[in-house]
């Protein structure tokens, strides 16, 4: 079964870098380069490490700050950033628990705009754009900072992706960090010396047990710090599990995973289990060519407008692995505390079918 698991995960990986290399669609690294492993192997890690650091510089960005006028490269303070997620890719569960301790990079500070969709509202990407880079050399940049291009899930680096950040950042020991939550009590998770990553108890691939997950509930993170790092806290809302309800995923097909079979001339109604109200959910559609990116309300229900799925191609044959139906929730809390000048405290529920499309 786990070695099962390892095909299917770098078929996943497979796919999702040839949809970001095709498309400005984000498929959050974080996801798409955790998932793999074999018996013995380790799901997390040091390229896992790096694009946990982007995510940790992309949520921090999402705190409001003036500037960076006033960093200082000698005392940056923290940057801690902790996540619990789960998984069902192609009918298959999983759930991961990790985190980093990094000294805070100027970078993370920068304040950036994501541009998405209104709250159930949909808009057509094409893809296939060459991103404008954000520095040509170092003199674009702080002095210690590099101006480097992002790389792909292979380490290649994807042209025009060249922004300014600092060189060389691991996660940092700083003691254990205690979660709150989980089924039986609250977890250590300590700090891990070959992957330079927290896990749980600090051993494993980064996965944990789906038993050990409480859903519809809060998570009390804290940390009493070490060195220079003084004592922090958060708490995140992990919502019900999320699940698709229809289209309904079968077997059988052509390809050896469950599939949804849609319409792509007619409206798409999708519908999940466990909805919460109260937040939002992204919801992705991916073709060969194309995907409809949409921002939904999480009430269990959203139609998919036929003259935005009608642009989209699907893939037939071996490249319907390219047809995606992506549900993603996501939850994040600032990290606080004195030595705190970044990072965030996040839960994720991802969602993803094959679509074999039928006119």
């Amino acid at each position: 079964m786990r070695r099962a698991m390892t095909v299917l995960f770098f078929v996943v990986l497979l796919v999702l870098a040839c949809e970001n290399e095709k498309k400005t669609v984000d498929y959050d690294t974080v996801v798409t380069d955790t998932v793999g492993g074999a018996d013995g192997d380790t799901l997390i890690t040091d390229e896992v490490a790096d694009e946990a650091a982007d995510e940790m510089s992309d949520e921090a960005a999402d705190e409001p700050t003036d500037d960076d006028g006033g960093f200082d490269p000698e005392h940056p303070g923290y940057n801690v950033f902790f996540q619990i997620m789960t998984m069902e890719v192609f009918g298959n569960p999983m759930a991961m628990a990790f985190g980093l301790i990094m000294k805070t990079a100027r970078e993370d500070l920068e304040t950036t705009e994501e541009e998405k969709p209104e709250v159930d509202t949909c808009v057509f990407v094409a893809g296939g754009d060459t991103p404008t880079p954000s520095c040509t050399s170092k003199d674009d940049c702080a002095p210690e900072q590099e101006c480097l291009p992002e790389t792909d899930n292979n380490g290649k680096p994807v042209p025009g992706t060249e922004r300014c950040v600092t060189p060389n950042r691991e996660s940092l020991d700083r003691g254990p960090v205690i979660i709150e939550g989980f089924v039986g009590g609250p977890a250590t998770f300590l700090y891990e010396p070959n992957d330079k990553v927290y896990k749980l108890n600090g051993t494993g691939d980064g996965s944990i047990d789906m038993a050990l997950l409480t859903f519809n509930a809060t998570y009390e993170l804290s940390g009493e710090g070490q060195d220079d790092l003084a004592a922090f806290s958060s708490s995140v809302f992990l919502p019900p599990s999320l699940a698709l309800v229809s289209p309904e995923p079968t077997t059988g097909g052509t390809l050896p995973f469950p599939t949804i079979t849609i319409n792509p001339s007619a409206d798409l109604t999708i519908e999940w289990a466990e909805p919460n109200p109260d937040g939002t959910m992204d919801l992705t559609v991916t073709g060969e060519q194309g995907s409809v990116v949409c921002r939904v309300k999480d009430d269990g229900e959203f139609v998919v407008p036929a003259d935005l799925l009608s642009q989209v191609q699907f893939g037939v044959g071996f490249n319907m692995m390219a047809n995606n139906l992506i549900l993603d929730r996501k939850y994040t809390e600032p990290m606080t505390g004195s030595s705190i000048t970044a990072g965030t405290f996040n839960t994720e529920e991802m969602v993803m079918y094959i679509i074999n499309a039928q006119p």
